[in-house]
């Protein structure tokens, strides 16, 4: 396992497992201080507090949808190291490593994801994202959801991401008019990852942009296709077909060869 201390890491890896493992040390704003600082505060503990401070109340804001309540969450991150994370949740780490290595080799090498980052930072609870080759996602994947079929979600909508960006110019522009058209007809809730059983319930945002439409429909029909599915029932006809559309061109088989 790779642990980020500082800004280097020390590469290790599951057993069996190809993918690099990267684990972000859990950051000073999980540090316990004082909510009122007199004389002797030094500005570094004041920003630490004001950090944790700004973390606590974004997750308040979404309480209601998590499986757990926020201060069991400040516990779990307080709780774990690298080294603890690493062993609770091995199989876990595990599973997403070989997950994604499957899904790598459909990819050329400059494209394949060859790290996962696990990121204890408590302000971004809840993100995942790729930088080039880099997997990162936060703790609060493992600790709040425990639950395999979240990490198969959230892995499978960042590889969308990168079938959008194989897209031809034509296809491009054809999904593109097609997000037009669900924002027109107010038809994204039908594409939000999060209100999908099995997923985090506050993922998926298609409304921001046609990739993150892509992602989203490429993350469902390819794990969820008889929910997604039961809920066109309630569609009207006249954009049965659009949305048709949208499940082929995520379905398809892509070449993503150079």
């Amino acid at each position: 396992m790779q642990h980020h201390a500082t800004h280097g890491c020390q590469p290790t890896q599951p057993q069996g497992v190809g993918l690099a493992l990267c684990v972000y040390a859990v950051l000073a704003l999980l540090a316990t201080v004082a909510p009122l600082c007199i004389s002797g505060c030094s500005s570094e503990a004041i920003f630490r507090a004001k950090e944790k401070q700004r973390a606590v109340q974004q997750l308040q804001l979404v309480e209601i949808q998590l499986p757990i309540s926020v201060d069991s969450i400040l516990v779990r991150y307080q709780k774990f190291d690298s080294v603890s994370f690493y062993q609770r949740y091995f199989q876990r780490l595990e599973y997403a490593s070989l997950l994604i290595d499957s899904l790598n080799r459909t990819l050329p090498d400059s494209l394949r994801i060859d790290t996962l980052a696990i990121d204890y930072s408590l302000q971004d609870f809840g993100e995942a994202g790729r930088s080039r080759n880099i997997f990162v996602v936060s703790l609060g994947y493992f600790i709040a959801y425990d639950n395999p079929a979240v990490l198969r979600s959230i892995i499978f909508h960042e590889f969308g991401h990168i079938a959008f960006d194989r897209l031809s110019g034509p296809s491009r522009q054809r999904f593109e008019s097609l997000w037009f058209l669900l924002k027109r007809n107010a038809l994204f809730y039908l594409f939000r990852d999060g209100e999908y059983s099995g997923n985090a319930k506050f993922g998926g945002h298609p409304e921001d942009s046609p990739s993150e439409l892509f992602a989203s429909a490429f993350n469902l029909l390819h794990n969820q296709p008889e929910e997604f599915r039961s809920r066109l029932l309630f569609v009207e006809q006249i954009h049965i077909g659009a949305i048709q559309e949208i499940a082929a061109m995520t379905t398809a088989s892509f070449s993503f060869q150079e």
